[in-house]
């Protein structure tokens, strides 16, 4: 699969970038078409996502951690439920006034998303494995 997928590496890094620079054009512009730029910016973040965390096992630069190896099936199922949750009562509590604190808020809602799953997957691993096997599709 790497063989496969790393000789897109570099196509994939430019089309990642370049629609992303169109979706903010488009967003602006013609707002329509934003839905379509996204859809196929995610397709290309993935082939992006992908290549890159593969080049970076390949030369050395991070490692496999088997905790979030493992957890990371758990959270891409369940991110979703919560995510949006959690991203309104920060937007209501903080209220931000400007793109920047807008962005921060954004920012944060990923961060303290990640870091409560990862506490509950934990706590589930610890405590409950048999719900977490049936949560996480593993039965």
């Amino acid at each position: 699969m790497l063989d496969v997928f790393g000789r897109f590496f570099k196509v994939s890094v430019i089309l990642y970038i370049a629609l992303g620079v169109v979706h903010v054009f488009a967003a602006r512009y013609y707002p329509d078409l934003t839905g379509i730029i996204k859809r196929i910016n995610i397709l290309v973040g993935l082939l992006f996502a992908y290549n890159l965390s593969a080049w970076l096992l390949k030369n050395g630069i991070c490692k496999v951690n088997a905790f979030l190896a493992s957890a990371s099936f758990f959270i891409y199922v369940s991110h979703g439920l919560i995510s949006g949750k959690i991203l309104k009562l920060a937007y209501v509590a903080i209220r931000p006034a400007s793109s920047i604190s807008l962005l921060a808020v954004y920012i944060s809602v990923i961060i303290i998303t990640v870091g409560l799953l990862l506490l509950t997957f934990y706590l589930l691993r610890r405590y409950a494995p048999e719900t977490l096997k049936v949560i996480a599709g593993r039965k």
